[in-house]
């Protein structure tokens, strides 16, 4: 018989893999050509800046720990970053501190009737629309990342063959 499967490992192992896929992204991003300009980089003129969508992501991911665990949410402040190894950095700060919350979460209904329950229902939403425009940003850059870029690092563990 399998663990049930909680609130926690939903939301929190959910961001790691969000993270982990933002982590090897920006690396990779970090080789090409244009690497400097690319925290400032839109997918489209009326769109946030990469930087932005990775904050985004940082202070989600953040938000839901500090939500789920009772914590306060000072990791949840991360400014905008202005290099590409200075988001990756901001990067690796949010994924050390989810992986440092253990399994130990304050008691959580699974109702989302609940003030908590609702804020939970727009984090993960949020997170994976900015996850999904940090790889748009870099793709549309000339990055040269694909769908196994994105998926790798976010299943990495999870599914057989990845």
């Amino acid at each position: 018989m399998t663990a049930p499967i909680t609130v926690f490992d939903v939301s929190i192992n959910l961001h790691l893999r969000g993270l982990r896929t933002v982590h090897a992204l920006l690396t990779k991003a970090s080789s090409h050509p244009a690497a400097a300009t690319l925290p400032s980089a839109k997918f489209h003129q009326d769109t946030a800046s990469l930087a932005f969508h990775v904050k985004s992501c940082t202070n989600l991911a953040a938000s839901g720990f500090a939500l789920l665990t009772g914590t306060e949410e000072e990791s949840a402040v991360w400014e905008e970053k202005k290099t590409l190894e200075e988001l990756i950095a901001q990067v690796d700060k949010t994924i050390a501190k989810l992986e440092g919350g253990g399994g130990a979460t304050k008691p959580m209904s699974t109702d989302l009737e609940g003030i908590e329950g609702k804020e939970l229902t727009v984090t993960i939403p949020n997170f994976m629309f900015h996850l999904g425009m940090v790889y748009s940003v870099l793709r549309s850059q000339g990055v040269e990342v694909g769908k196994l870029d994105y998926l790798m690092p976010f299943m990495a563990g999870v599914a057989p063959g990845f």
